[in-house]
């Protein structure tokens, strides 16, 4: 598979994750500034969809 192709795939598979993952609630609170973007609990969520993922790029 290419290397774009693979990276693809993961970000499919990663933004899927999140959405599962994060509330509207929270989208909306880091649009409105209330949550900030650096937020551990979102970076937290962030790595949690990551390594859901990394099978995509091996």
């Amino acid at each position: 598979m290419h290397p774009a192709d693979k990276v693809n795939r993961y970000c499919q598979c990663a933004s899927r994750k999140l959405a599962e993952d994060i509330s509207a609630e929270e989208v909306m609170g880091v649009l409105s500034g209330q949550i900030r973007k650096d937020d551990p609990r979102g970076k937290q969520k962030m790595a949690k969809a990551k390594a859901a993922c990394a099978n995509y790029l091996e």
